[in-house]
């Protein structure tokens, strides 16, 4: 048990943020418009919490006991629950936060496996997170007390589940599966400068930064927010920021004297980033690993350590806040591009299928005509997402006729031509350079949303655009289901997965512009959130992430649907708790978009933006709805003007529009 408590999850080659959000390059995020006054808010910060004989102070180390730093950071205990020495803690709370939500009991309450020589941090929050390498799951707990008899009392905690062979997750964002213990609800204990690194000087992830305090609003990947701020130009919780290209940081390091461990710190944050993660009141504090996390503290036993933290601790108040480059709130985009062996290895099988000939031979045998795979696919979907799937089946059909002309760039399957400008829906230009940064999966590549500020890539032409839609504003289903049936999308050889989001019924996405949040709404068991206004469901910004990448493993484009400017009762009765003047003037008595309105249109467009950050990466299409709305023919040049204007909005965000065809 020993070498298992010794295990930290922050430890090189054996980190478990890898392949997250904690290790993609940030230097291919976009910038915030505000950056630079970001940079200058930040910098002087700490001047407005702390007595004026510390002004001198902005930043300083949370090391916890003997590290010389302060004691805030969140200590991660590594346990082994299959090992039959392991101690065990019971847990339990009475809070709300916790007692609400029956997955997050069963997972974080009762018999626990933490030693008995754990205790939370010695700050206020009184916190720890505990990894279970026998069975992947991660807990996080908040406020915890110990009681005589060695039991735990905690105010709320989330988890999470990993890969316990791999040590990998499909978690991106490392968000909670449910509830939150951070500020931000997700494991940014992964953040924290681990002890490891701290005495090699090298840092391969993002770092974990405490602010004085932040805005009171979050933004993505964050859940929530408890910040003070309303200055424009304060950062969010969540936000990330690093340092420019063409920072040297060797040159700084010269200039200024510092340390290697302070040269470390500032190339992770160049390249990986830094994060806001919680507040302080005091001034900014960058996140060391908890020596609270081993039986015995490794600044007592290795006097390298400690003159490493000694040294970093002298040189963290030099950082150059002034310099930093915030990236723009709510980015959610990712470098993990690549398809996966076994999508190429499906896409052959199918490949295969079609043409009658033999699968490669580690592969599994899949019908060898169209008739046959028609009914797996039929198959496949009953079995796994039960009643509908039959006609989502019968959707797929036309996937598997090959007398059918094959879709062209110009003009995708059951896309509607260009309504005016010849180049409102064309395809973004091919950059003169290939952008070697993103590999195309093989054999058949599918259309990826390129990062904002990169080069523009033209459509592969290789694979015909057929797919499912399913409606999800009318029957909710979980996200479990969903991903169901990008499996079988996947079996069948799709391409997409319409998501049709918005009805009269029900608006089906977390949405600040409408006030729909999942901070504010009750999770339910499978996982899903409901509206305590309106009683229906809808999918947090995380859980569409997680999809966009469980898509994206799968070779699936994700096609997002608010339909507009009919179908919009529930978003006019959104809008209209949220703010019932502007309702008022945007919508008629019909419910729908008042579209020749300018204010209607910068509306909508919000809405469209807001829905496209959070499908970032999931593919290049973007559908607009425009069907069955009423109005006459003296109508149309509005009509026509407003489609356009959306069409060229959404192309600035590399975004191809659908529409019903009636549209």
């Amino acid at each position: 048990m020993q070498e298992v408590q010794m295990i930290s999850p922050l430890t090189p080659g054996m980190y478990l943020g890898k392949n997250t959000l904690a290790t993609r390059n940030i230097q291919s995020a976009p910038v915030a418009p505000n950056s630079q006054k970001t940079a200058e808010f930040v910098s002087a910060l700490p001047k407005r919490f702390l007595p004026g004989r510390f002004h001198w102070l902005r930043t300083s180390l949370n090391t916890g006991p003997n590290g010389g730093g302060a004691k805030d950071n969140i200590p991660v205990y590594t346990v082994d629950s299959s090992n039959p020495h392991q101690e065990y803690r019971q847990f339990s709370s009475t809070d709300a936060r916790v007692t609400n939500f029956p997955d997050l009991v069963k997972a974080t309450s009762g018999k626990i496996p933490l030693p008995s020589w754990a205790v939370p941090s010695e700050g206020g929050d009184h916190a720890l997170a505990i990894y279970d390498v026998a069975t992947g799951i991660w807990r996080s707990y908040f406020k915890v007390t110990s009681n005589p008899d060695g039991s735990m009392n905690y105010s709320s905690a989330g988890y999470q589940r990993f890969d316990p062979k791999t040590r990998s997750t499909s978690n991106y964002w490392l968000s909670h599966l449910s509830g939150t213990s951070t500020v931000t609800g997700s494991a940014t204990e992964l953040m924290q400068l681990g002890l490891a690194e701290l005495k090699a000087a090298k840092i391969n992830h993002a770092l974990s930064f405490t602010f004085p305090s932040y805005r009171r609003d979050a933004v993505f990947p964050a859940k929530v927010s408890d910040g003070k701020l309303a200055d424009a130009d304060a950062p969010y919780a969540g936000q990330m920021f690093t340092l420019p290209p063409n920072f040297d940081v060797d040159a700084w390091v010269k200039e200024n004297n510092a340390s290697a461990e302070m040269a470390a710190v500032l190339k992770a944050v160049q390249q990986y980033g830094g994060y806001v993660a919680d507040q302080n009141f005091w001034c900014m504090a960058l996140n060391v690993e908890s020596p609270l996390s081993f039986k015995n503290n490794p600044y007592d036993s290795d006097p390298e350590l400690k003159a490493a933290a000694s040294r970093l601790n002298k040189d963290i108040n030099k950082f150059p806040w002034e310099k930093t480059v915030w990236v723009k709130p709510g980015y959610s985009g990712h470098d993990t591009n690549a398809a996966s062996p076994g999508i190429q290895a499906a896409l052959a099988e199918i490949a295969a299928a079609r043409n009658n000939t033999a699968a490669p031979s580690n592969s599994t045998t899949l019908p060898n005509n169209t008739s046959s795979l028609k009914q797996a696919v039929r198959a496949g979907m009953s079995a796994v997402s039960g009643l509908g799937a039959l006609a989502g089946g019968a959707a797929l059909e036309n996937l598997f006729s090959p007398e059918k002309e094959a879709p062209t760039a110009e003009k995708p399957a059951d896309e509607k031509p260009q309504i005016a400008t010849s180049n409102s829906q064309s395809e973004p230009a091919p950059s003169a350079a290939p952008q070697a940064s993103i590999p195309a999966p093989a054999p058949a590549p599918e259309p990826q949303r390129q990062p904002e500020n990169a080069p523009s890539l033209p459509m592969p032409q290789s694979r015909k655009h057929s797919g499912l839609m399913l409606d999800v504003a009318r029957q909710f289903y979980p996200l479990n289901t969903l991903k169901g049936y990008v499996d079988d999308i996947a079996r069948a050889g799709g391409t997409f997965f319409h998501l049709h989001l918005s009805d009269d019924q029900n608006y089906a996405l977390e949405s600040a512009t409408l006030g729909q949040l999942a901070r504010n709404a009750k999770q339910n068991a499978d996982g899903s959130y409901t509206n305590p206004a309106t009683g229906k469901s809808f999918y947090s910004a995380a859980q569409i992430q997680e999809l966009v990448r469980y898509a994206k493993q799968k070779g699936i484009e994700l096609v997002p649907e608010i339909d507009a400017p009919a179908h919009m009762s529930a978003i006019h009765s959104l809008l209209q708790r949220e703010n019932s003047a502007q309702a008022s003037q945007i919508f008629n008595g019909n419910n729908e978009l008042r579209y020749e309105n300018a204010e209607a249109q910068q509306f909508i467009q919000q809405l469209y933006d807001e829905a496209a950050d959070i499908f970032a990466g999931s593919g290049t299409h973007f559908h607009i709805g425009g069907d069955e709305f009423s109005g006459s023919i003296s109508q149309n040049p509005h009509y026509i003007a407003y489609v356009n204007n959306i069409v060229l909005h959404l192309k600035n965000k590399n975004l191809i529009v659908r529409v019903w065809n009636d549209a």
